[in-house]
């Protein structure tokens, strides 16, 4: 992991993390907030339906937010984060425990703390809009 140039601006478009999401020998890339009060990463359906076509529909759960209920399934994957300027990978996840929207208006992509922020130990900078990750956990 590339820890000194991993540093990412929080304003603007630029407060979404470009990442690619891999399961199964598929990836898809993907723009997604970097959300402090999101409990666990979550995807849209389509991302599902990319990675995982041929998934039966598993065990669907509600999963509870700021804007309601949302029915999802869980799917591990691993997940790549770009630096915010070119397509170099600063950090990787792997097997991480994510949900699927099952819902077809749910458009919003979420990296969340369970599974991705508690893997690395993070420096938010408010004052200048940087998030930096740091090496150690």
């Amino acid at each position: 992991m590339l820890f000194e140039k991993a540093r990412w601006p929080l304003n603007g478009v630029a407060k979404y993390l470009n990442v690619r999401v891999s399961a199964n020998g598929r990836s898809c890339m993907i723009e997604c907030l970097f959300d402090t009060g999101a409990h666990s990463c979550v995807f849209p359906n389509t991302v599902e339906r990319m990675l995982f076509p041929d998934a039966a529909d598993g065990k669907i759960v509600m999963l509870e937010g700021i804007n309601g209920k949302v029915p999802v399934v869980v799917h591990h994957v691993q997940i790549d984060v770009y630096a915010h300027d070119s397509y170099e990978v600063l950090l990787t996840a792997e097997n991480v425990s994510c949900y699927f929207a099952r819902d077809e208006e749910y458009g919003m992509a979420l990296l969340g703390v369970s599974g991705f922020m508690d893997r690395f130990c993070w420096k938010l900078d408010y004052p200048n809009g940087i998030i930096t990750a740091l090496p150690g956990k």
